[in-house]
């Protein structure tokens, strides 16, 4: 079942360029009109000349807010209303009508789908070797004796990639999941009240510089966020974390290089030396090990690499951009936002 995000359901249902519930907001402009055009009459009547041009910047702001207003209502009907299939970024799983929400998503969760898969799958794995490394032989003739694990040493190497592995996973998945928390809070809080609450303070002379930062800020978290986890799909739309397509490739070139001294053992037999065959057999036993212990590290560190690129490298990216963006949108719309302590979160 996908997930349901919260700011599809904040999105018009008839589609209109002014949502209803940001109603308050082209009253606010209204009012803010009026008080302009009752200061601009006042101080026509008194001959104040330098009050007269302020007004007239005021009003000029004021136009320049509707046009931002204008902008920012059709970016975020696009959201709510563009087919996210149709973008070039778009990863190729993508329904037709699914918008730039339910996109991101559907990206972040079929990410953490595949690693509870993945997780399962080496939770699977460690069952049984811990069952055969932990194996204890015991021996007490006449009450005495002792007691060894034939394997102890083997889960040693065995075990330790294993763990590591699983915990990244584990870690990426957590982040993966709190992406989506807040993926799903930031675009349907500011979708719904944060935008109309800047546009408001937008309005007016003393709260415009505030409003607005809420605006750019706004508009980054609802269009930009969403459209940066769509890429992150796009760009492993080729690489899928469950693809296994290019595992015999890749792995035969591990198998190739552990059996190049079997390979090469036909030069250790010798009819001269009878003993030559022991040395045979612990080349083929050794061959054995290295190709087994070959396939074995290079599923659990490819295993890693993608947890680690989904979970952390994504997330650091993606803020770093995110970050940037708001703090030149915030700029160039109202007050600069001092985002600069959040790049430490990377």
């Amino acid at each position: 079942m996908p997930y349901e995000m919260l700011a599809t359901q904040a999105c018009s249902p008839e589609n209109m360029l002014i949502p209803d519930w940001q109603a308050l907001a082209v009253v606010a402009m209204a009012a803010s009109a009026a008080l302009l055009g009752l200061l601009y009459a006042i101080n026509r009547f008194f001959g104040n000349e330098a009050g007269e041009a302020a007004v007239k910047l005021e009003l000029f702001e004021l136009f320049t807010t509707v046009f931002i207003v204008i902008v920012v209502f059709a970016l975020l009907n696009s959201a709510c209303g563009y087919d996210a299939s149709g973008l070039v970024i778009a990863p190729s799983n993508f329904e037709a009508g699914t918008n730039i929400f339910d996109g991101a998503a559907q990206v972040l969760d079929e990410f953490s789908t595949k690693l509870v898969i993945i997780a399962s799958l080496l939770h699977t794995i460690y069952i049984p070797l811990d069952f055969t490394t932990s194996t204890t032989l015991t021996q007490h003739p006449l009450g005495m004796g002792t007691a060894f694990q034939p394997t102890g040493g083997f889960g040693a190497v065995m075990k330790p990639p294993l763990v590591q592995s699983f915990q990244m996973v584990a870690v990426a998945f957590v982040i993966i999941r709190a992406q989506l928390l807040v993926l799903d809070f930031v675009t349907f809080a500011f979708l719904k009240y944060y935008l109309p609450i800047g546009i408001i303070l937008r309005s007016f002379t003393p709260t415009r510089r505030i409003g607005g930062t809420i605006i750019g800020l706004t508009i980054g978290m609802v269009i930009i966020y969403p459209l940066l986890i769509i890429l992150n799909g796009f760009m492993l739309d080729g690489l899928d974390i469950m693809d296994v397509t290019n595992l015999p490739e890749y792995f035969g070139e591990l198998l190739s290089a552990a059996l190049e001294p079997l390979r090469n053992s036909t030069k250790v037999l010798s009819l001269y030396e009878p003993l030559s065959i022991l040395q045979f057999g612990k080349l083929a036993i050794t061959s054995f090990f290295g190709a087994l212990l070959s396939v074995y590290y290079g599923l659990l560190m490819r295993t890693a690499a993608v947890a680690f690129l989904v979970g952390l490298f994504f997330p650091a990216f993606n803020t770093l951009l995110l970050v940037t963006m708001i703090r030149y949108l915030t700029k160039t719309l109202g007050e600069e936002m001092d985002v600069t302590n959040l790049t430490r979160l990377i």
